[in-house]
């Protein structure tokens, strides 16, 4: 089985430098960068995508912080579940990092792929979508306070639209 991929990372209309970072082919990549292709499940596959949250310090380094340390967890262990690499990596993440580090904050879509099924994590609202049958489904669910009030019915998907549209 083939996973086929497509990222694409920029910096938005704000900023000047990248705050997103990549992580596939057990590599991450942080630069205005788009790429596609199929990876090959001979053993369990990770790929994520990490944005540095603007409003804290240096979020270019902590989304490649973010993605370093969910790699080091993978590679320690690829069978462990989902969660436990979330955990390993905030772990990591909190002790390896200087006073220099604290405050950083980075939203986190990943999938983990293991026989030919995925399970996919998010942190924030970078997103995961799934493309089927000739269309884009969302897999993710943002975790963001627009997102808690579209479920608690306080905002219409129109009022949603534009407060994102308003933040972002």
């Amino acid at each position: 089985m083939a996973l086929l991929y497509a990222a694409r990372t920029h910096p938005g209309k704000r900023h000047r430098s990248n705050q997103d970072a990549v992580l596939v082919r057990g590599r991450v990549y942080q630069r205005p960068w788009h790429a596609s292709g199929s990876l090959h499940e001979r053993s369990p596959l990770l790929v994520a995508v990490a944005d540095g949250v603007s409003t804290s310090p240096a979020p270019a380094t902590a989304s490649r912080a973010t993605l370093a340390a969910l790699r080091a967890s993978f590679a320690e262990a690829p069978q462990r579940a989902a969660r436990q690499h979330v955990d390993a990596a905030f772990d990591r993440f909190c002790t390896t990092s200087s006073s220099a580090r604290r405050g950083m904050a980075s939203t986190l879509v990943a999938a983990v792929v293991r026989a030919g099924r995925a399970v996919v994590f998010n942190a924030g609202d970078s997103r995961a979508y799934l493309l089927a049958g000739g269309g884009l489904q969302r897999v993710s669910k943002d975790h963001t306070v627009i997102q808690r009030m579209l479920d608690r019915g306080e905002i219409t998907p129109a009022q949603a639209a534009r407060a994102a549209n308003l933040s972002g």
